[in-house]
């Protein structure tokens, strides 16, 4: 299933920006962890974060290592002008592509 990064770019250093195709592979789930995990097109996207969870690919032996796991964010939004009214949006990146069709935040494709 082919999905897009979108909404934030998630870690820039890494070539993990908004926009960048990958191919959904597999959703794995630690007791610290829910990730999905991303086969990218170009081999040095997301290299550094495979590197950094080598162990959770010894965890899960059908993970291919040249697939990139991807883990929720938690993003803070303040509602209205009172900066003590807020709502915590927890989200993986990502999104799935077929058809283009827009909403109010993101490119959704079915």
């Amino acid at each position: 299933m082919l999905v897009e990064l979108c909404a934030r770019n998630y870690e820039t250093l890494d070539g993990l920006v908004n926009g960048i195709d990958g191919i959904l592979e597999d959703f794995t789930k630690t007791i610290s962890k829910s990730l999905v995990w991303i086969h990218f097109h170009n081999p040095q996207i997301g290299h550094n974060t495979q590197i950094k969870n080598l162990q959770i690919y010894d965890k899960f032996p059908r993970l291919d290592k040249q697939w990139t796991p991807i883990e929720y964010k938690i993003v803070k939004i303040q509602i209205g002008r009172n900066p003590s009214h807020t709502i915590m949006r927890i989200q993986f990146p990502n999104l799935i592509r077929c058809n283009m069709h827009y909403t109010s935040f993101t490119r959704v494709d079915f």
